[in-house]
Parts: C-alpha cells; sequence; structure tokens
C-alpha cells in the first residue's frame, strides 16, 4: 500500500476494519482467470467492499466518482492503491487482463524504484 485512502471518503484505512476485495470480483459476471491473482486484490473497508461484492469495476468507478466528486480525486484515490492511470482504463473498460497487465507493470517499476533509491 502507498498511504491507501478509503475509495469512497479518501480517509487513511490504517486504523479501519479492512477486507481483501476484488478489484475484478469473482461474482461481476466478467469472465476472469487466477481470479485470486494478487494483482486482483486489494485492501478496502469491509462496509465499501460490502457495498460493491458483485460489481464490474466500471461501475466501481462510477459511484467512487458519485462519492468523491470528479475522476481525478477517484484516480488519485486508485492510486494509493497502486492502480496507476493506464489500470484504470483497463478498469473502465472492464478489461481483465489489460489490467493485471498493466497493475503489473506499474508495481513492478514501482518496486524497481525503490531498489535503486
Amino acid at each position: 500500500m502507498n498511504g491507501a485512502k478509503g475509495f469512497y471518503n479518501r480517509q487513511s484505512i490504517e486504523l479501519i476494519k479492512l477486507n481483501d476485495h476484488h478489484v475484478f470480483p469473482k461474482k461481476s459476471g466478467i469472465k476472469l482467470t487466477n481470479e485470486n491473482s494478487i494483482l486482483n486484490r486489494t485492501l478496502i473497508q469491509e462496509s465499501t467492499n460490502k457495498e460493491i461484492l458483485k460489481e464490474k469495476p466500471s461501475e466501481n468507478i462510477e459511484e467512487m466518482k458519485k462519492n468523491l466528486g470528479t475522476e481525478d480525486k477517484v484516480k488519485e484515490v486508485l492510486r494509493t492503491h497502486l492502480i496507476d492511470e493506464k489500470s484504470f482504463v483497463a478498469m473502465k473498460n472492464n478489461d481483465y487482463e489489460e489490467f493485471l497487465k498493466t497493475r503489473g507493470e506499474f508495481i513492478v517499476a514501482g518496486m524497481l524504484n525503490r531498489i535503486k533509491a
């Protein structure tokens, strides 16, 4: 995590009861392979996870926009969950394979930057 914020309220999630959330939920209706990949997971508030348990990522993004006000604020929150612009676009398009690819690349690049620092 990178100072992760709540999906709907941008509060720090460090002191909140957390759930292991599938970014692309198993019950979303999207065909998933290896749905339990670490790249498809992030920690979010338990109450939020219960609300979005069956939502497609594109639906979740729309709900986040309603709660946060703008797409830029949604992107800001998702970045704290190590979800970059390319991964955000894959979420908007409900493109699971592209999401895994781009999020994996983003996380690896971040790790390499930290190793070099």
